[in-house]
């Protein structure tokens, strides 16, 4: 048994209700990096629905067969570890994409101490 929402209704219930309640508005102008976060999230929220919709459609009993599997994985809490993974086995270079942005927050840093 999962803590995380196990049924694809229940994981687009929830990824819908993430997109509805855009909380980007409420973000003050001097908060730019969480205002682009908020934003993200709505937009990754509406992406991951829609390919959940669609994948519903035409297989729903895989679809089932997911969420529950996206449940343990939620619930088990290495989402980073296995996002690794996954995208070493895609052929990407996270190590990359950690250097990267290190540098941009480093460059951030620099930038707000010189005024």
């Amino acid at each position: 048994m999962t803590d995380s929402p196990a049924t694809i209704a229940e994981q687009r219930r929830d990824l819908l209700r993430m997109v509805v309640l855009n909380r980007a508005m409420d973000v003050p102008g001097s908060q730019p990096e969480l205002f682009r976060a908020e934003v993200g999230l709505v937009v990754h929220g509406f992406m991951a629905d829609y390919y959940a919709a669609a994948l519903a459609e035409v297989a729903p009993e895989l679809a089932e067969r997911v969420a529950m599997e996206l449940a343990e994985y939620l619930d088990d809490g290495a989402l980073p570890e296995y996002a690794w993974d996954r995208a070493v086995a895609l052929g990407h270079n996270p190590r990359q994409w950690v250097d990267e942005y290190e540098a941009a927050v480093e460059a951030r840093a620099k930038q707000a101490a010189q005024g």
